[in-house]
């Protein structure tokens, strides 16, 4: 069975401006002074607003001490320099969740049992410079 939806897919290139794999891609890196990566976060914006970032890390050398903070300011101005406006992103209860609090994000939902015995919590924070409503 051969299908396409190519109404939707229009619709779709009209919502990003252009196609998805052209979407502002971010990325920042936590190297030391020897050039060893200690971490980082790297994504995409897409909808022209949301920052989706898919990998943010940081090795624990470098853990508790402001670190992952400064990283975290880093890729939100460069995601509004590539013109994000919103972060969205999604963290495990094992994972980064207090943290991600800690700078401004705020669960806008939850999915028990991913994976089992586990919760997956979904995040946002607004990063325009402008005031403006918590995206839901």
């Amino acid at each position: 069975m051969t299908a396409t939806n190519t109404e939707q897919s229009a619709e779709l290139r009209r919502l990003y401006g252009l196609e998805p794999e052209q979407a502002p891609r971010v990325e920042v890196y936590v190297v030391d002074e020897k050039g060893t990566v200690l971490g980082g976060a790297y994504g995409v914006v897409r909808w022209h607003r949301w920052f989706d970032p898919d990998v943010v890390w940081l090795s624990d050398a470098v853990r508790g001490g402001g670190t992952g903070r400064t990283l975290m300011r880093k890729v939100e101005a460069a995601a509004r320099e590539a013109g994000a406006s919103a972060v969205r992103l999604d963290t495990l209860d094992f994972q980064a969740r207090g943290f991600y609090e800690k700078c401004g994000y705020r669960v806008y939902g939850e999915l028990a049992g991913y994976p089992e015995d586990h919760t997956q919590y979904l995040m946002t924070k607004e990063i325009s410079s402008e005031l403006g409503h918590q995206p839901a």
